[in-house]
């Protein structure tokens, strides 16, 4: 007996299967506050230990150490951070990339600040890289201080398929290997060259050289610089933190290269009494570059450098001006946070994938926090693009109230997208078009300045404590 295909039937199965799906996979928007209170509340007394403990941190004598390896894979990669190169590999090396480890001690405290020429520090590459060094090293895990460059031009890090759509490029096993035994290596040779030093902190404004790319709000252009040098000797280290973005290099380039960072770093190295510079990306969130003097072209090395050299300028003669201090408070520690929930938007529109397929592409329910104290000066190691606006408003509030110099890295443990001002998120153009930061890079939804502000300030009361820092 012949069979009657019924389109009708199979046509309610798919509807069906279509509805059901939906329900599973996607929402709408929560605008809700609740959640968010709700991770508050889960983190914010560990927040408050976090920064009792390090107030307790007392000024004893300082040793430090550096060493650097290059991370420059000798093969083709994708490179990461445009997802419009789909994966195309890398077509030669414009500028090495490198692994860099600053190692301090006091008394029975260690810090090893490290800065990799990568875009992000994936979550689960740190936690390994972490529990590698305290195996090594007998150190404990939260001593390892990871930063990045977030250069757009250096190969993915991220060993997540969905990070590699994202990112656009995949994940290369070789290059991972490398990264582990760079940041091994450096860490160790770091701390085998420890010895009697004193350090400087410095700031200064550079507003010429960043711009926000929401109009005329306001941003964080300061230049932010710790320059440690062995006592009685000539030699210098310079960490250096900056929030303009490390795009002068657009998608078109393919050639590997450490964009501004790179330069800015190049640039001090060749000065006669500094031994080795590194650079942490600061609040890049909503932040660009702007190379003084030159139009912004893409994929123009020469913008790149002069951005890069121009930014060395800022910091003076390090033998002039600043207060060299041979005993300093130092310590650090690591803070899993409950996080607001993951809102991923779909294609521009007010609905998200639901919070089980938001799991699926990795990211979780908490997420670390680095915290360490260098004197007065408070790093924070953070799993967002901080925003370059509220960055500015931390600061001010942190430095008049507590005396606190706070130091933002982003992406330096994680990536749960951008950290949009509350007035941004879902916030369209006049042409109905959702502003850059207001939309599928938001993946904390409506209320993470609310989150992050509460939290932060928190801690750096905390670590004020009753006694503020002088």
């Amino acid at each position: 007996m012949r069979r009657v295909f019924n389109f009708r039937s199979v046509g309610l199965t798919v509807f069906l299967a279509i509805v059901v799906l939906s329900a599973i996979c996607v929402r709408h928007v929560d605008v809700s506050r609740e959640p968010v209170e709700t991770a508050l509340s889960a983190t914010l007394n560990v927040a408050e230990a976090v920064g009792k403990e390090i107030a307790l941190a007392k000024a004893l004598p300082l040793d430090a150490g550096w060493a650097k390896r290059e991370i420059t894979p000798g093969f083709r990669v994708p490179l990461a951070g445009y997802g419009v190169r789909r994966g195309a590999l890398s077509q030669g090396v414009e500028s090495p990339l490198w692994c860099k480890a600053l190692a301090l001690r006091t008394g029975d405290k260690t810090l090893v600040l490290v800065s990799l020429d990568l875009l992000l520090i994936p979550e689960n590459f740190g936690r390994m890289l972490r529990q590698d060094f305290h195996e090594k090293t007998g150190l404990p895990a939260e001593a390892l201080f990871l930063t990045c460059t977030h250069t757009h031009s250096a190969p993915n890090p991220w060993d997540s398929r969905v990070a590699s759509i994202l990112l656009g490029g995949g994940y290369r096993k070789e290059f991972g290997d490398l990264l582990k035994r760079s940041v091994m290596d450096s860490v160790r040779e770091a701390m085998d060259r420890l010895g009697p030093a004193e350090l400087a902190v410095g700031r200064t404004w550079v507003s010429e050289l960043i711009r926000n790319r929401n109009g005329d709000a306001p941003l964080d252009a300061w230049l932010e610089w710790i320059a440690v040098r062995k006592s009685g000797g000539k030699g210098v280290c310079l960490v250096g933190n900056y929030g303009a973005h490390p795009t002068v290099l657009g998608h078109s380039n393919m050639r590997i290269d450490g964009d501004y960072p790179g330069y800015f770093t190049r640039a001090l190295e060749l000065r006669e009494n500094i031994d080795m510079a590194m650079f942490q990306a600061g609040a890049v969130g909503g932040a660009c570059p702007r190379p003084s003097g030159a139009a912004l072209k893409i994929d123009d090395f020469t913008a790149a450098r002069q951005m890069g050299f121009s930014l060395a300028e800022k910091i003076g003669n390090l033998s002039r001006g600043l207060s060299w201090h041979r005993r300093l408070e130092l310590d650090s520690r690591i803070m899993e946070i409950a996080l607001p929930p993951v809102q991923i938007r779909i294609a521009g529109s007010d609905w998200v994938f639901s919070p089980p397929v938001a799991r699926m592409t990795g990211l979780g329910r908490k997420a670390p926090l680095q915290v360490a104290r260098v004197g007065n000066s408070l790093l924070l190691g953070l799993p967002v693009e901080f925003n370059t606006e509220i960055s500015r408003e931390l600061k001010a509030e942190l430095r008049e109230r507590y005396g606190i110099n706070l130091w933002i890295t982003s992406d330096a443990t994680g990536f749960y997208g951008y950290l949009t001002p509350d007035a941004l998120y879902g916030k369209r153009d006049e042409r109905g078009r959702y502003y850059y930061e207001s939309s599928e890079m938001s993946f904390l939804g409506p209320h993470a300045e609310y989150y992050f502000r509460r939290l932060l300030e928190i801690l750096g009361e905390s670590v004020a404590g009753e006694n503020l820092l002088q």
